[in-house]
């Protein structure tokens, strides 16, 4: 009993690195919405400015 709940343990903790590894790149649809972040900040920076 002991050696499968170590062995569980083990897979849950590399399967967490794992996804938190993958999470640090950023996708195409991440650098899509920082792109429209920015272009709505500027749009409501512009209009404020006037």
């Amino acid at each position: 009993m002991k050696k499968s709940l170590k062995l569980l343990l083990l897979v849950c903790v590399l399967l967490t690195m794992v996804a938190f590894i993958g999470c640090k790149k950023k996708g195409s649809m991440e650098k899509a919405g920082k792109s429209v972040d920015k272009a709505v900040k500027d749009t409501k920076d512009a209009v404020t400015d006037k």
